[in-house]
């Protein structure tokens, strides 16, 4: 359909929209190379491209155990694992990437001997694993100023192109509610006793633990932006243009809805003892 000038209410001549009234956000689009050449003419569409969605998996696993003499015995293992894959998008930015890791998992214990009555057992266990999930490609800085877009500052782990969506074509750029992801760690030491006296098995220690789990929260960092030919122009290529979206929408990470950065620790105890009353009999 032809466009509209909104601000006269007649047709562009020629239907194209002046240079001089082209938005710094399409410009930005241009020259951001969002919309590849077209390389086909078939009904539809007018891009074709053959892409591949690599995924690399390693995970490895080394345990010990040692014998320090009669009394003493140690054990421990170490695991790491990591899984990336990427779903790249026809467009720029329009894919997406996620990446699981455990890096690395630690756990040890160390159990003496202090008397055929008297036992003690220590572990030691370390946890660290984080998750992502974002655009199939960064920036290597923030693009949103390009695009003459104000008070957005995403981080690193969002550095892309906004999302634009012209109705009727394909939309380049970093999707909604990306990136998300999280980092989990933990950090645990328990310590338990076992001591034999007459017909009584005391069992007795301590669990501690340090958590720290960080969240980027799910917040539209760069914002979508809605471009239809039902509004100002009559013409969603035209809206576009003009930088005149039907609707946007965009938030910062960081605020109350958005992340959560926690810190915890936990602790806890316990006393168990069995009593052997008779033989064939026992109370806990």
């Amino acid at each position: 359909a032809p466009a509209i000038d909104p601000n006269t209410g007649v047709p562009f001549p020629n239907n194209v929209v002046p240079a001089d009234r082209i938005s710094t956000f399409a410009k930005a689009a241009v020259s951001a190379k969002l919309y590849p050449a077209p390389n086909a003419s078939a009904s539809g569409y007018n891009l074709l491209t053959v892409m591949g969605s690599p995924t690399t998996m390693n995970q490895g696993t080394a345990r010990m155990d040692y014998n320090m003499g009669n009394n003493d015995h140690i054990s421990g293992h170490i695991t790491s694992f990591r899984h990336d894959s990427v779903y790249p998008g026809t467009l720029p930015y329009s894919g997406s990437q996620t990446y699981d890791r455990v890096n690395p998992n630690v756990a040890a214990e160390w159990t003496h001997i202090f008397s055929p009555t008297l036992l003690n057992d220590f572990r030691f266990g370390f946890s660290n694993t984080t998750y992502y999930n974002g655009p199939d490609q960064l920036a290597t800085k923030d693009l949103t100023p390009m695009f003459g877009l104000q008070n957005l500052k995403p981080g690193p782990a969002a550095w892309a192109a906004p999302q634009i969506n012209i109705e009727g074509f394909s939309s380049p750029g970093s999707g909604a509610w990306i990136p998300q992801g999280s980092s989990d760690v933990n950090r645990q030491f328990v310590e338990q006793v076992t001591w034999m006296k007459g017909r009584n098995t005391l069992k007795f220690g301590g669990d501690v633990r340090f958590l720290i789990y960080d969240d980027l929260g799910y917040a539209t960092q760069n914002g979508y932006y809605n471009f239809v030919s039902s509004m100002y122009t009559k013409n969603a290529m035209g809206d576009f243009l003009l930088g005149l979206p039907q609707s946007a929408f965009a938030d910062q990470s960081g605020g109350k809805s958005f992340s959560m950065y926690t810190r915890n620790s936990e602790y806890s105890g316990y006393v168990q003892d069995d009593i052997k009353l008779r033989p064939n009999l026992t109370v806990n």
